[in-house]
């Protein structure tokens, strides 16, 4: 259903507001020129991927474990107990300082 109304969202806005012929010469060199730029990642910008990826995992593995196996599972409810969300925000806060 949501799928079909997307679907419909598309052609009616396609409709109504046509694309004029967008043209973007040039832009592929101008973001590689940009992209070489920045350069490589520093230190801090990989331990504040590491973090967020850890916090992010950490905060959908309950909802993995509760689809796999089930909400009253042992090992979810203690899972639970010992990581509380509002806990894994702070220890990934904590973690990037």
């Amino acid at each position: 259903m949501v799928l079909l109304m997307y679907l419909l969202l598309f052609l009616l806005l396609s409709l109504l507001y046509p694309p004029k012929g967008l043209i973007l010469s040039g832009m592929a060199d101008f973001i590689e020129s940009q992209k070489k730029g920045l350069g490589g990642w520093t230190t801090a910008e990989k331990n504040t991927l590491f973090v967020f990826g850890t916090a992010v995992l950490l905060w959908i593995l309950p909802g993995i474990l509760g689809f796999l196996l089930c909400a009253k599972s042992p090992l979810l409810l203690r899972y639970n107990e010992r990581l509380p969300e509002g806990g894994i925000a702070i220890m990934a806060a904590s973690l990037l300082f």
